[in-house]
């Protein structure tokens, strides 16, 4: 309180300080008297607790002191190792069933990991298939848009070369037009000259035949020229209908080619799609695949100390199966002296039975001998002791028959199990065996989607081959009618050209006495063009041909790669074939696999039911005991009630009842076994009856799988004969290609020939334009010099004719023959006197080879009359024939004579008047006007 306390009374600070001591004490007391009962009643709940086991301790004593003596007690003491041992079993079993669950997780893991790499190995083998067919599949789109492009570009060509023959037609017809004008005023122009110049005299009737001959020679040049023409005009209307039908073709190939290169662009498409499918699929396989490694790795340590654990076990199992043995060694023993004490027993019983009766004798008769009484009652108590030692071993026995009865029952319970283990394993196999079928059935399934494709992209390329070959063989026929049209022209061409050469060498004889045209070394040298223009088409015909063998050789490339990828399918279908086949052996083996596992079902089968007969043996034999042990029951009650009534000892009455409800608790397990035994046989029936249809289903799936395979191997059949087909069609292309280029050599061979004759008449012609022009340069001069020696101009002509007779004959075989008057005759006339001696002639003939070299008179006199139109082809249209003509005649007769020939255009005349007559006439109809009657009368007579 400090300095306050001065402020307070006189004795208030004592009554404070004694208040606050009484308060400590109390306060002090209360805190001792609360830890002093807190100690008390720790102290109480320590007693309690060892009062109440000191009095459990005491219960525990007094229990074990009161079932001391008592028989059930003796044989729990000897039943409790059993029952540790059988908890042992039951442990070991526990781990027995926990290694066969990892073994049969490990098995699955094992399996899920190897389907897992045969997916993951055949998806690796489609990847690679699908990447090739994808990569085959863009070649071939490739290879189809190249062809597109060619055809595209052919098309165009042929287009432009159409276009370019219809202008050159075009060009000729209007080049022909102005030259048949030309020719036409050139013709009206020199007719009226020659007009002019004629006179009356007596020889204008003569001149006037001739020049009505040279007219209807015109004509008939006019009607030649016009036909070749005409046939020119129809090739090239040939030409342009082939370009107009190839046009179509190729336009129609080339829509086919689009529409296959969609479906390949389209195919394409699917494949990448299911390429990064099977992608996807593969990369969630590899995961699955790793995931089931590390469980594997996982169950592979569980499975190790699995195994160590059913090591430890199996080693336990011996040790307990030794044990086992000596008990039932013992239990043997056991039975048999069970045996002799119940022969004891009974023996006893009977002398009890008979001490019994004496006993009854002799307390009938107590008062005769007290001492044998006390004798006798010795002897009973002896005998009792004998009863109860025989009881105890009894007992004994007993609990030694219910330790076998015991391990009888465990091992019929271990049987048991052993049975669902059985029908797990089958169980299990069965799922496998469907799981199997099923894939199988999948990859049967999957395998006829694939055969199916195979089967329709297979008459695809039939189909699309078929029309090749169809294209090869119209192209083929129509290369063999080009080359059958080229050659025919060509050899037209040179028969025409060899007729030329020939009518410029009689032109050049012609010349020498005649005044010399420019006019016909032009003709001579449009004709020459006409030849060069001839032989290049006919080189233009042959780089079509190359080319179209070309394209011929690009189609049996393309057949070649058809083939090519027929057999890589064929040769896929056939590793298909083997892989089915492969894994129908291996379902096959596990069938019989299976099949043995089944067989050996069915053996444990019979085994079971003939345990199961056995157990049904023992059940009547454990029946017959029953009947026995209630036959001892009821003995034993008798006794019981007879030992009542004689007042014998209690224990050995209880005695009697534990062993009565023993009976009855073994009569009771009696029952209850032979109602398992029963549900065991009908279980046993259900599994063999089950075991049976699932045998006949395994038969049918193995029928059908069989069926498949026979079908599959039916259509891989089907495919190599296709293929055999395949391969003859194209050895059969092949020979189509090895005669197209014979053909094409032979042609190459003929073109190469008539190219070097139109080279050498080429060079012949101009052989002959530089001597024409010599003749008129030595022509000229001579006129200059003497116009009066006209007789020795003739003379010199005559000598240079037979000197370009002579140059004829060494150049070109002596196609001509010379007559008797000094005239060159007809190649034709010669023809029929050679073919006449027997001698054949090849040379062609031309129509103005057969001209005579003889001196012409002056042009003036050749034609007579007033030199006007009219009067000209009235004349020509109305004079009579010479009487001189028959006279003239050359040549030998015959039957050439009687062939009537009339080269004047009448119709023209009488229709449209002489303008349309004369506007017939062609540019070579000028080389006749100049001829004699003599050599006219020869021209009719050759034609």
């Amino acid at each position: 309180m400090g300095l306050s306390r001065v402020f307070f009374r006189a004795g208030s600070l004592a009554r404070l300080e004694e208040q606050r001591d009484a308060q400590t004490s109390r306060n002090i007391t209360l805190f001792q008297a609360a830890c002093r009962g807190f100690l008390a009643r720790q102290q109480f709940k320590k007693r309690k607790i060892q009062d109440l086991a000191i009095r459990c301790v005491q219960k525990n004593i007094k229990k074990n002191k009161g079932v001391k003596g008592w028989p059930w007690w003796k044989l729990f003491t000897t039943v409790r190792p059993l029952i540790e041992v059988q908890l042992t079993e039951d442990q070991i079993r526990g781990k027995d069933e926990e290694i066969q669950q990892l073994k049969s997780k490990l098995e699955k893991v094992e399996k899920e990991r190897n389907e897992l790499r045969l997916n993951s190995d055949r998806l690796e083998s489609r990847i690679t298939e699908l990447t090739s067919e994808l990569t085959d599949e863009r070649n071939t789109g490739e290879s189809a848009s190249q062809l597109l492009d060619a055809e595209t570009a052919e098309r165009l060509r042929a287009e432009k070369e159409m276009k370019d023959l219809q202008a050159k037609y075009d060009a000729l017809k209007k080049q022909m037009e102005s030259m048949e004008m030309e020719v036409m005023e050139a013709r009206l122009i020199r007719a009226a000259e020659l007009n002019g110049e004629l006179d009356d005299d007596d020889s204008g009737g003569e001149w006037r035949l001739k020049y009505e001959r040279a007219v209807r020679e015109i004509d008939f040049t006019k009607k030649r020229l016009q036909q070749e023409l005409e046939d020119k005009l129809e090739v090239e209307q040939q030409g342009k209908r082939q370009l107009e039908r190839r046009l179509t073709d190729l336009q129609a190939d080339s829509e086919e080619s689009q529409r296959a290169l969609q479906q390949l662009k389209k195919k394409c498409q699917r494949l990448a799609a299911e390429l990064q499918d099977t992608k996807l699929h593969l990369e969630g396989q590899q995961g699955r695949n790793h995931d089931l490694e590390k469980k594997q790795r996982r169950f592979d340590s569980e499975l190790s100390q699995a195994h160590e654990e059913a090591q430890r076990e199996r080693l336990q199992r011996e040790k307990l199966s030794r044990e086992k043995d000596v008990l039932v060694a013992e239990v043997f023993g056991l039975k048999q002296l069970l045996e002799d004490k119940d022969l004891d027993i009974a023996g006893l019983t009977q002398k009890a039975e008979a001490l019994e009766a004496e006993l009854q004798d002799l307390s009938s008769q107590e008062s005769k001998d007290e001492a044998s009484l006390a004798k006798m009652k010795k002897q009973l108590r002896d005998l009792e002791a004998k009863v109860k030692d025989q009881e105890e071993e009894l007992d004994e026995q007993a609990g030694t028959i219910q330790m076998l009865e015991q391990a009888k029952l465990r091992l019929e319970m271990e049987m048991e199990r052993l049975r669902q283990t059985h029908a797990k394993e089958v169980e299990s196999r069965d799922e496998e065996v469907e799981e199997i079928r099923q894939s199988c059935q999948k990859k049967l399934k999957q395998m006829e989607v694939q055969l199916e494709e195979e089967y329709e992209d297979k008459q695809k390329v039939l189909r699309e081959k078929r029309e090749l070959e169809s294209k090869l063989s119209a192209v083929s026929e129509q290369a063999n009618q080009r080359d059958f049209e080229t050659e025919k022209r060509l050899r037209r061409d040179l028969k025409r050209t060899k007729a030329l050469l020939a009518d410029a060498q009689i032109m050049l004889d012609h010349l020498k006495n005649n005044a010399p045209s420019k006019r016909e070394i032009t003709q001579l040298k449009n004709q020459l063009e006409e030849s060069e223009f001839t032989c290049a088409a006919a080189v233009k015909a042959r780089k079509s041909m190359e080319v179209e063998i070309e394209d011929l050789h690009l189609q049996i490339d393309d057949l070649a790669k058809a083939k090519a990828a027929l057999e890589e399918q064929l040769s896929r279908l056939q590793r298909e074939k083997n892989e089915v086949q492969s894994r129908l052996e291996e379902d096959q083996e596990d069938m019989n696999e299976l099949m043995k596992k089944h067989k050996a079902a069915v053996a444990q089968a019979s085994r079971d039911l003939a345990q199961m007969n056995d157990l049904q043996a023992q059940l009547e034999d454990v029946n017959k005991e029953k009947q026995e042990l209630q036959e001892k029951l009821q003995g034993l009650q008798s006794q019981l009630e007879f030992l009542e009534q004689s007042m014998v000892d209690k224990s050995l009455v209880s005695r009697q009842e534990a062993k009565i409800r023993e009976l009855e608790t073994r009569l009771e397990f009696e029952r209850t076994q032979v109602k398992r035994l029963e549900s065991l046989a009908t279980r046993l029936k259900e599994n063999m009856e089950k075991l049976t249809e699932e045998r006949d289903q395994r038969a049918a799936a193995e029928n059908r799988e069989k069926e498949q395979n026979k079908r599959l191997q039916r259509q891989l059949r089907d495919v190599k004969e296709e293929m055999g087909e395949l391969a003859k069609k194209e050895a059969e292309a092949s020979r189509k290609k090895h005669e197209l280029e014979m053909d094409l050599e032979s042609l190459e061979a003929a073109n190469q020939s008539l190219q070097s004759d139109l080279k050498l008449a080429f060079k012949r012609i101009g052989d002959l334009q530089a001597a024409i022009e010599d003749e008129m340069e030595s022509d000229s001069n001579e006129d200059l010099i003497n116009s009066d020696g006209d007789s020795d101009v003739d003379s010199e002509l005559e000598e240079r004719v037979d000197g370009v007779k002579s140059w004829l004959s060494k150049n070109k075989g002596s196609s001509k023959a010379l007559s008797d008057d000094g005239s060159l005759k007809s190649s034709r006339w010669v023809q029929g006197r050679l073919a006449e001696d027997g001698v054949g002639c090849e040379r062609p003939v031309s129509v103005l080879s057969c001209l005579s070299y003889r001196k012409r008179p002056g042009l003036k006199d050749s034609i007579g009359g007033r030199g006007d139109e009219q009067t000209l082809f009235s004349a020509l249209s109305e004079r009579p024939p010479s009487p001189e003509r028959p006279a003239r005649r050359a040549g030998p007769p015959g039957p050439r004579q009687t062939r009537p020939f009339d080269p004047f255009p009448h119709h023209l005349l009488e229709r449209n008047g002489p303008s349309s007559a004369l506007a017939a006439i062609k540019p070579r109809c000028a080389n006749a006007l100049s001829l004699s009657g003599s050599d006219l009368m020869i021209i009719k007579w050759h034609i």
